[in-house]
């Protein structure tokens, strides 16, 4: 991931749209990919080739309709026989494998399949902004389908990207049609200076947060591991201190997701992949590709809020090819533990977080609106619900981290499932019971 940085500045610099337009640069992304993906997985690199291609004929001879829903299982079933298979060769074990590039294969494929069938949508009112934005009206040729999967600098670890967003940026377009300054004379806008987009800044600063990240992850991460859940030690301890602990392991392990994505959008920035136009004083913003804001995490106020800012390109896709098609919050998730494997923790995980968000969306339409009435008992109320976010994430990740099913229900039970008692309490009681805060303008009559 360090070499995709290093490739990333002549990619930009030499080999930009501008120079050699996009042919050359997608053959380089397919070389550059190729080489990085043997080298890290040797043989195994096979089984990109094999999802691709099996997925690419579906996408080419099957009808808009059934051709999504195709590759969306043909895609995810290849994922799923490949965690399988890990499970048995390595149940537990953290062996880099090919099942990492595969996630993110699975990604690409499935959207752009959707993206197609968008593309050729009758009629498009049906489709929301976003689908609309990513339709894909070509079907893409043979080299620019084995760019977007294998460039080089998304192939390890992505972050997921859409097809258009891609080749945009191969293209060029992505900062061309958003790089120029207007002056209005006689009422016609007019072009004036483009202004430089040179992402070197934001490069250095995702490599500082990667140094930050990384010391927790070498130094203070083998400190506090998640295997001592498994201790007798742990199992008899205080309740105050298991759930101390739980708090303490989680947070220092998420810094070696936050290690991993930092790398992954230094790589695409260094190619200039990222770029998401200019703010209103005309700067560049390079957080297209942007996978996780660690302070909106760290002090986030409810579990949505968190959600949307942790693996932020994952929650892209599955709105684009779950939500957006069946309407339904359960479906994401569940298919978002599909995506990522078999291990029972997962499950927890991941029906733990439905319930949690449905008992915040109670909490926040029938308590918030009583903090609302001060400053001070507003600034209160983002404080308990700050602290009780990081809370109910320790409480609902220790199992994603530990993988196993009966150990964390063995945890759980341990803890008492308090948290789960507390909130299927808050669901009963708001699905029967709705307060209604006093509007400020009646506050002040009385």
């Amino acid at each position: 991931m360090f070499v995709t940085i290093l490739l990333g500045y002549p990619f930009r610099t030499l080999l930009g749209a501008q120079q050699v337009g996009p042919l050359v640069r997608h053959c380089i992304e397919i070389a550059g990919g190729l080489l990085l993906t043997y080298f890290c997985f040797g043989l195994q690199i096979w089984h990109i080739f094999a999802q691709s291609l099996l997925c690419y004929l579906l996408m080419k001879n099957v009808r808009p309709g059934k051709m999504q829903l195709l590759v969306f299982v043909a895609s995810l079933g290849y994922l799923c026989v490949g965690h399988v298979y890990r499970l048995i060769y390595d149940y537990g074990g953290y062996t880099l494998d090919i099942t990492g590039p595969l996630m993110i294969n699975t990604q690409r494929l499935s959207s752009l399949a959707f993206s197609l069938a968008d593309g050729q949508a009758k009629d498009e009112s049906k489709l929301s902004p976003t689908t609309k934005q990513q339709a894909v009206k070509k079907f893409p040729s043979v080299l620019e389908f084995l760019s977007y999967v294998f460039s080089f600098h998304t192939i390890i670890c992505g972050p997921f990207s859409f097809y258009q967003d891609y080749i945009h940026f191969i293209e060029g377009t992505d900062v061309s049609l958003s790089s120029q300054t207007h002056s209005v004379s006689n009422g016609k806008s007019t072009p004036t200076k483009t202004p430089s987009h040179t992402p070197a800044g934001v490069v250095w600063r995702k490599l500082l947060e990667c140094v930050f990240c990384g010391f927790f992850t070498v130094v203070i991460l083998p400190k506090f591991p998640i295997t001592h859940l498994r201790d007798n030690q742990y199992k008899q301890a205080h309740f105050l201190y298991r759930m101390l602990y739980v708090i303490l392991c989680t947070s220092v392990t998420r810094q070696r997701y936050y290690l991993a994505w930092k790398l992954a959008e230094a790589g695409n920035i260094s190619s200039g992949f990222g770029f998401n136009g200019c703010d209103s004083s005309g700067k560049s913003k390079w957080d297209l590709l942007d996978n996780a804001h660690v302070l909106k995490v760290e002090f986030a106020s409810n579990l949505k809020v968190l959600l949307d800012n942790w693996n932020i390109r994952t929650s892209h896709w599955l709105r684009h090819v779950v939500y957006e098609r069946v309407h339904s919050t359960l479906a994401v998730f569940v298919f978002s533990a599909f995506w990522h494997g078999f291990y029972g923790g997962y499950y927890i995980s991941f029906m733990t977080a439905a319930l949690f968000i449905s008992a915040g969306r109670h909490v926040r339409r029938n308590i918030r609106p009583f903090f609302q009435s001060s400053a001070i008992l507003s600034t209160l109320y983002d404080v308990i619900t700050v602290v009780g976010t990081q809370i109910m994430l320790a409480y609902l990740t220790f199992p994603f981290v530990l993988l196993e099913f009966w150990l964390s229900l063995e945890i759980l039970w341990g803890m008492f499932f308090w948290l789960h008692v507390v909130t299927i309490g808050v669901v009963i009681l708001f699905t029967f019971v709705k307060l209604h805060a006093p509007k400020a303008d009646e506050k002040k009559v009385k």
